[in-house]
């Protein structure tokens, strides 16, 4: 080999780069790195590549399933409907772009246990891009506080791997839950006074009790929905009060979109029906109904279930709503 010169990589090399001594560290190096590189694109197998490309995460688990959604001006929504906090939003991107994979997969058995478990019971994380097709699906699995990783298997493979979040809570079950409460301020109601242009309540029970609130021009009407007759002697101050107590109405949680929530909305436990218009024409309609106890068959004295606008389910305590529940009596002009 002396006198001679070799070519790796188009650059000409030396002969005694071959000697013994040296010949076995220098392809080390080259072996060494492209291993690293390997793990790099391995710690990223679960990593959404664009995150904005994401324009819906699904999470589904227990039977509960959660759509998260990108809506106008970058604004992302629970359920299409309630807008995400900035935290949450921030929060959920960490998730997406943060996964890293920290050691192989898990062999053997106790590979397969984990991948069968995954699939029996899953708690997926699904993205989807503008034209609804998924970018990325995976499974979550248990979490393992003595390497501080939860385990996770994409949907389109068999093999599981231990994962965290560098820096972050790595119980990835809290990081994606599917309690409303973690992703929105759960409100029902979030309006100001001059949003509001008609409120119309309906007392399933008690029909006499009903009826609607106009306001227009800074004038209010109230009419009776039974009889069509209007109450004279209505108080601009306390309409303006009932008004008020739109701006911050929460409830509890969403309820799972399946039959037995469904059952839970009979019409012998229908109580009420808010319908508020907004000044912009948007009109949202919500129907309340009671909690009954199974087990000794009376109804809930603090729950509500609601059903908004025919579709979203969600419970709510009845403390939430008591104000919004006003009779006649309530908007009279009261003498001082």
């Amino acid at each position: 080999m002396r006198g001679k010169n070799y070519t790796l990589f188009n650059k000409t090399l030396p002969t005694n780069m071959f000697d013994k001594r040296k010949f076995i560290p220098f392809f080390l190096i080259i072996f060494l790195i492209s291993c690293t590189g390997s793990e790099e694109k391995l710690s990223d197998k679960f990593v959404v590549p664009e995150i904005a490309e994401v324009e819906k995460v699904e999470i589904v688990k227990d039977g509960v399933t959660v759509l998260l959604n990108k809506g106008e001006q970058r604004q992302w929504f629970f359920n299409e409907i309630y807008p995400l906090e900035k935290r949450a939003q921030k929060q959920l991107f960490q998730n997406l772009e943060g996964l890293k994979v920290i050691a192989p997969p898990v062999t053997d058995s106790l590979g397969k246990k984990y991948a069968d478990n995954m699939k029996k019971n899953p708690y997926r994380i699904t993205c989807f891009n503008k034209d609804k097709e998924p970018i990325i699906s995976y499974y979550i699995g248990d979490y393992n506080s003595e390497i501080g990783a939860t385990y996770l298997m994409r949907t389109d493979e068999q093999a599981v791997y231990p994962v965290h979040i560098p820096g972050m809570e790595n119980n990835l079950h809290k990081r994606f839950p599917t309690d409303v409460g973690y992703w929105t301020e759960a409100l029902l109601f979030s309006y100001v006074p001059n949003q509001i242009s008609t409120v119309s309540v309906d007392y399933v029970k008690n029909p006499e009790e009903s009826f609607i609130l106009t306001i227009k021009d800074k004038q209010a009407q109230w009419v009776s929905r039974q009889t069509g007759a209007e109450l004279a002697d209505l108080s601009l101050r306390q309409v303006g009060s009932y008004l008020s107590y739109f701006m911050r109405v929460r409830f509890l949680s969403v309820l799972p979109d399946n039959e037995l929530s469904k059952s839970l909305f009979s019409n012998d436990l229908h109580l009420y029906t808010i319908r508020l218009k907004e000044t912009n024409g948007n009109i949202k309609k919500v129907d309340f109904y009671a909690v009954k106890d199974t087990l000794n068959h009376t109804l809930h004295p603090d729950n509500l279930n609601a059903m908004v606008d025919d579709s979203q389910l969600i419970s709510l305590s009845y403390a939430a709503v008591d104000l919004l529940l006003k009779k006649k009596d309530y908007f009279r002009n009261k003498q001082e």
